[in-house]
């Protein structure tokens, strides 16, 4: 009985001690569930301005298939086969559409 009485204490000082660190990161300065992005790339030092809003104007039949980014380089790739067949390369810093890769058909 003594060994059951110390397991329910033990358990409830975790359990008191991981609300406390709960409420403590949840009110820490500086954290907020809906912050704004930084501004930093992921895996980069190198600030970035947003850009907001930037349209692609596509084909009619085309969609986008894939997406990929690399540095500060996004490639998008627009499919199916055939005229859709492009690959689009998006400056990350100002959205502006650095070039297009084609194949020849």
């Amino acid at each position: 009985m003594r060994t059951l009485k110390s397991v329910v204490i033990g358990m409830a000082i975790l359990i008191t001690l991981g609300m406390a660190l709960l409420v403590y990161g949840l009110a820490r300065p500086g954290w907020h569930p809906f912050a704004q992005p930084n501004g930093s790339v992921a895996g980069s030092d190198v600030p970035h301005t947003i850009f907001g809003d930037r349209l692609l104007s596509l084909p009619p039949g085309c969609s986008i298939a894939d997406m990929t980014v690399t540095g500060q380089r996004l490639f998008v790739r627009t499919g199916p086969d055939g005229v859709c067949a492009r690959i689009y390369v998006i400056g990350i810093d100002d959205g502006a559409i650095l070039g297009t890769i084609r194949t020849a058909p």
